[in-house]
């Protein structure tokens, strides 16, 4: 399953979370796109990890600062958090 920057514009994303959790096949991947932008909207990487693992036995973070990725640099938090089963 693969989300990107929806997860911190929900009302409720640790429901949402379980939600995605349950549609998941075993095994399943969850990859997790998100960030904490320089606006002030978004989610910061601890708690979007912290809310995956109230579902998930593993949450990994990895830093998406390649500027290629954005097509310049960035000075805010932009991130993927792969959960696998």
């Amino acid at each position: 399953m693969l989300v990107r920057h929806v997860l911190w514009a929900l009302p409720d994303p640790d429901d949402a979370l379980g939600r995605w959790t349950r549609l998941l096949r075993t095994p399943g991947t969850m990859l997790l796109v998100e960030g904490l932008w320089g606006t002030g909207a978004g989610i910061a990487s601890g708690t979007c990890r912290e809310l995956v693992l109230r579902h998930r036995s593993r949450a990994d973070v990895v830093p998406l600062t390649d500027p290629s990725l954005w097509g310049k640099e960035i000075s805010d938090e932009r991130y993927l958090v792969i959960s696998r089963s």
